[in-house]
């Protein structure tokens, strides 16, 4: 088949999973197939057959992920807080969604990482996606709420393979060659910034008064989605040592953000589901969801302003009225390049000075490369304080699941498109305090040149 057919075919599957998705009503649905057949009424069962493959091949969904987590479902009259459930139901009833369930993913611990403990446990609640149909309110999610509605429609994988790589140990394959030989990046050859060892040894001091207390980790996640999986991992780390005597470990501030307001919501239902395992119901001080557009101007400044002042404690209120972040964690969240400023700017915003950024997403066509671009745009240049990042991006980053997919790619071809399905992991560095009328500026600029070549004007976005 030529590349111009295979476009064709691809264009015509995925207006057919549109299609679907669109007619909500069971019945409708069968009158247009029934309308369809009537047309054309040889071979019907094998059309409709071949259609249905044909749309499983064309989605992006075709590969289930690496699934590095154990999961399951976990029926309902399991669930000890049934006044939470009820809310869930309610919930979900008022988003006119699919019905939810509520989900465990189980996260092994190394002794290294963790003597006193084997093992760590989430729940989340998600939304069925099976043959789910989407409103048209859902389809137009930017213009409602100034963000696309992804993330309420499936936990990704690269947020499972985040929680993955945060929570376990440090286990990197030989640098060998590179698997891929495009050239399209220069991957880094140093270790990887993964593991929790890794994770935990960002956490900083904030004694005042000489007393051998527990450092404390900050933590951010950006573009959470419905689950928030790799955040609400190290919360529950902290949640099942918060009344251990056990200094070695320290407590773990998680803020989980999101633009769009369902994915907030839902967040703070994972929260209080996974509180619920560790008996620290409405615990307000280790987890805290918050709304977050990520905007590179003065409104988008203030508001990184305003969730850094509310995961002020008692234990981080004397340093500072905003406190930046010791790590922030990002997951797929790079596809869309003309928020590749913004979510630039939040970075450079948020994160502490040596604080460290773990970025997973896959390639997915340009989009990755576009955003690094956008990176070492602000990192280039005359700049007094020297570049914002160090950036480092790792193509093998554990064996487990370089090994895995190195073996889709040699087996399962017609599935597993690494382009769009393995993810990278691209490590940022903060080297020096974040300037506004500079680094934002530079942001812009490079994205509006991509955009028009013709506009390379910066507009200073706050004045300071």
């Amino acid at each position: 088949m030529s590349n111009s057919s295979h476009q064709s075919e691809r264009a015509k599957a995925r207006w057919s999973i549109l299609r679907k998705a669109l007619l909500k009503n069971d019945g409708r649905r069968r009158a247009v197939d029934s309308c369809e057949q009537i047309g054309n009424n040889t071979n019907m069962s094998d059309n409709k057959a071949a259609s249905s493959s044909s749309s499983k091949e064309h989605s992006i969904h075709r590969f289930a992920g690496f699934q590095m987590l154990k999961r399951r479902t976990i029926p309902k009259e399991d669930l000890q807080n049934m006044l939470l459930l009820s809310e869930i139901d309610e919930k979900t009833k008022v988003a006119g969604s699919q019905d939810s369930i509520v989900v465990e993913y189980e996260m092994p611990l190394s002794p290294s990482n963790s003597p006193a403990l084997s093992k760590i446990t989430v729940r989340t609640l998600e939304r069925e996606t099976l043959g789910m149909k989407l409103s048209m309110k859902e389809l137009m999610s930017h213009v409602h709420f100034g963000v696309d509605n992804t993330g309420n429609t499936r936990v990704w994988d690269c947020s499972n393979v985040l929680a993955f790589l945060v929570m376990g140990e440090k286990d990197v394959p030989p640098f060998i060659e590179a698997l891929h030989q495009a050239h399209e990046f220069n991957y880094s050859t140093d270790m990887p910034f993964v593991g929790l060892k890794d994770v935990l040894s960002l956490a900083t001091d904030t004694n005042m008064n000489g007393i051998n207390e527990r450092k404390l980790l900050r933590v951010l996640e950006l573009g959470a989605g419905m689950a928030a999986l790799p955040s609400l991992a190290l919360a529950a780390l902290d949640l099942k040592y918060r009344n251990k005597q056990e200094t070695s470990v320290p407590r773990i501030h998680v803020t989980i953000t999101d633009g769009h307001p369902n994915a907030v919501e839902n967040n703070v239902s994972c929260s209080q589901l996974t509180q619920q395992l560790y008996e620290c119901n409405n615990d307000t001080n280790g987890i805290r969801c918050h709304s977050l557009l990520w905007k590179a101007n003065n409104i988008g400044k203030q508001e990184c302003d305003e969730v850094m002042k509310n995961m002020s404690s008692s234990e981080t209120m004397m340093l500072s009225n905003c406190v930046p972040f010791d790590l922030m964690l990002v997951s797929d969240c790079t596809h869309f390049s003309d928020f590749h400023a913004d979510l630039a700017a939040t970075i450079g915003r948020m994160l502490r000075i040596n604080g460290i950024c773990l970025l997973c997403q896959p390639r997915r066509s340009a989009s990755l490369r576009k955003f690094i671009q956008v990176l070492d745009a602000m990192n280039e240049g005359e700049h007094e304080h020297g570049p914002l990042f160090q950036v480092d991006l790792h193509q093998k980053y554990s064996k487990e699941i370089y090994d895995r997919h190195r073996q889709l790619l040699n087996e399962k071809n017609d599935i597993y498109d690494a382009t769009i399905h393995y993810p990278l992991l691209l490590v940022l560095k903060k080297l020096r305090e974040y300037h506004e009328d500079q680094d934002t500026c530079k942001a812009i600029s490079f994205v509006k040149m991509q955009m028009d070549p013709a506009t390379i004007t910066c507009i200073v976005p706050v004045k300071v």
